[in-house]
């Protein structure tokens, strides 16, 4: 099986929201590709060059990328906020999650 990353599963299964507008449409196409994009040039294999060719397990973990920089798109630059309850800390969006990373890490290290 290959990867294979929809608008509306992005939509349905990650952002939990009914969003019908196209400006989200679009935006969530452009960083599916940008993530998937990404990916590949992380992975830098031959054998993966395109959506298709990507492992299905790491549809899971790319999907979570492509929702945690949708949800941070109107919070470009802060990485740490406080308040009076405490404060919070986010990745750059320039940055693979963590768990996203090790993923990628994975096929690379399969095959070097």
């Amino acid at each position: 099986m290959a990867v294979s990353i929809t608008v509306s599963k992005i939509k349905e299964d990650y952002l939990n929201v009914d969003m019908t507008t196209l400006e989200f449409d679009s935006m969530i196409t452009a960083y599916i590709n940008g993530v998937v994009k990404g990916a590949i040039d992380y992975i830098d294999d031959p054998n993966y060059t395109a959506q298709s060719n990507l492992p299905s397990y790491l549809e899971f973990y790319l999907c979570r990328q492509v929702a945690y920089i949708f949800r941070q798109r109107k919070t470009l630059g802060l990485s740490s906020q406080s308040m009076g309850e405490g404060s919070t800390n986010k990745y750059e969006i320039e940055e693979w999650l963590p768990d996203v990373r090790a993923a990628l890490d994975r096929i690379m290290t399969i095959t070097i």
